[in-house]
């Protein structure tokens, strides 16, 4: 099956990066704490207040507590996305300007590689 080999990939990927801790399968993923370590390598600052407690601590077989988490994770996730894509619109409509102009190229190309609709984009 294509996708198992996909998910398989992702996770032999994510035990080579050294700080992350060690999983065994792709499942192992939903109680948030690999997502938890990643974003507090890239910004600590901003996920680590929150997140530092969280880390250490697994939840694998309590769906609710990693529904909980799982809803911080991505609360956090888009205020930073938010804080970081820093858009200015008038910056575009007014001054043509190139770096905003990539900023939101950037953004549209993010959603569009998430939707359904890939194959339109991709020869």
């Amino acid at each position: 099956m294509q996708n198992q080999e996909l998910l398989s990939a992702i996770v032999d990927w994510m035990n080579k990066i050294t700080f992350l801790k060690y999983h065994t399968n792709f499942k192992e993923y939903v109680d948030g704490t690999l997502f938890i370590q990643i974003l507090n390598h890239i910004n600590t600052d901003h996920f680590g207040s929150i997140f530092h407690v969280l880390e250490n601590q697994s939840y694998i077989d309590n769906w609710a507590l990693n529904m909980s988490r799982l809803k911080l994770i991505v609360d956090k996730l888009t205020d930073y996305t938010h804080k970081q894509l820093d858009l200015n619109v008038m910056e575009i409509a007014k001054d043509k300007n190139e770096t905003q102009i990539l900023k939101l190229f950037g953004i549209i190309c993010q959603v569009f590689i998430i939707s359904m609709f890939l194959a339109n984009f991709i020869e």
